[in-house]
C-alpha cells in the first residue's frame, strides 16, 4: 500500500455508502494505526471489521490489532486477539506458549526452547577494538546511520548495517575496517552467523515495541559496548540490562521488549548486534535457508 492517503479516502467513501463493509473497516483501521498512528480508532475499526460475520482470512489485522492494543497498554486484549486467531484457523500460525510467544512464520519443531540463551553459548573477540570503532564511528558519521521503523520504535534508535544480505557492506567496513576484519574472521571460522550484523544505537527515551521474530531457527546477538544501567530488554517474561563486553543471546521468536528510561538526553546504549542460527539448525537446512 505506497499511497495510504488516497487508500483511507477510498475506504472512507466506502464506508460511507455501505457502513457495515468490513472489509473496508478492518483496511481502514489498519491505516489509521499504521500510517497515522491512531491506535485507538486503528482499534476500533480492526474490531468492527473482524467481528463481522463474513470472515477476513489475513493475518495482517490480527497481528497490528493486537500490536495496537500492546501498545496502550491493554495486553491481556492484545493476547485474546492472537488467540482468537489461532482457534478461528484464519492465518497460516500463530505460534503461542502460554500467550508469551507468538511468531507469523516458520516455526521449526523439536529445538531447545531457551528464551534467553546463557552468555558462554556465545564466543567474544576483541570486544574493546569493536567498541572504539563503532563510538568514532557514532560521533563522526552519525549521519550514516539509518533511523530504524517507526512501526516498532519510538524515538531515535539508529542502526549502521555492517553485514546485510550476506554481503559486508564496503562503506560501513570503511569506517570500521578492524570490526569487519573481526567479523570476517569469525565467519570464515564458524558456521553460526545467519546474515546481518549491525551497530545498533537506542537513546535515552527510546522504546522497541513489544514484538516477535518470524521464526525460532534463528537467534539474535548483542555485544555491549557502551551501556546505562537503565536500558533493559525484556523476552518473554525475563528482563536483563546490557553489560559493556557481554553478550546477551536471545530468541526473539519469543514476545521480545526493549526501552531506555529515565537516563539523562545524552545517555545512549549501543551494541553490536548478529543474526545467527539457531545451534540446532541442521547444516543442509543452513546451506537452503531459503527452502525452510
Amino acid at each position: 500500500m505506497g499511497r495510504p492517503n488516497d487508500a483511507k479516502n477510498v475506504f472512507e467513501n466506502v464506508l460511507n455508502i455501505d457502513p457495515t463493509n468490513n472489509i473496508a473497516q478492518a483496511y481502514y483501521g489498519y491505516i489509521l494505526k499504521l500510517y497515522e498512528n491512531e491506535l485507538e480508532k486503528g482499534v476500533h475499526w480492526m474490531r468492527k471489521g473482524l467481528k463481522a460475520e463474513e470472515s477476513i482470512l489475513d493475518s495482517k489485522f490480527y497481528f497490528h490489532l493486537g500490536d495496537a492494543l500492546t501498545r496502550l497498554g491493554r495486553n491481556q486484549e492484545a493476547y485474546k486477539v492472537y488467540e482468537e486467531a489461532v482457534h478461528l484457523a484464519k492465518i497460516g500460525m500463530f505460534y503461542l506458549t502460554k500467550c508469551s510467544r507468538r511468531t507469523l512464520g516458520t516455526v521449526l519443531v523439536g529445538f531447545g526452547s531457551n528464551r534467553v540463551w546463557q552468555t558462554s553459548e556465545a564466543r567474544r573477540k576483541q570486544w574493546i577494538v569493536i567498541r572504539e570503532e563503532a563510538v568514532d564511528a557514532w560521533n563522526q558519521f552519525e549521519s550514516n546511520f539509518e533511523t530504524e521503523s517507526n512501526r516498532l520504535s519510538s524515538d531515535a534508535q539508529k542502526v549502521l548495517y555492517l553485514r546485510k544480505e550476506r554481503q559486508f557492506q564496503k562503506s560501513a567496513c570503511r569506517m570500521l575496517p578492524n570490526t569487519c576484519d573481526i567479523l570476517q574472521n569469525l565467519l570464515n571460522d564458524s558456521s553460526c552467523i545467519k546474515d546481518q550484523i549491525k551497530i545498533s544505537v537506542m537513546t535515552a527515551g527510546s522504546r522497541l515495541w513489544p514484538h516477535c521474530g518470524t521464526t525460532n531457527y534463528e537467534l539474535e546477538a548483542q555485544l555491549g559496548l557502551q551501556t546505562s544501567s537503565e536500558a533493559r530488554i525484556r523476552v518473554s517474561q525475563e528482563t536483563k540490562g546490557w553489560k559493556a563486553g557481554k553478550f546477551i543471546v536471545f530468541d526473539n521468536s519469543f514476545e521480545t521488549e526493549m526501552w531506555f528510561d529515565g537516563a539523562g538526553s545524552h545517555s545512549m546504549r549501543m551494541v553490536l548486534s548478529l543474526n545467527l542460527w539457531h545451534p540446532h539448525v541442521p547444516k543442509k537446512f543452513r546451506e537452503n535457508s531459503d527452502e525452510i
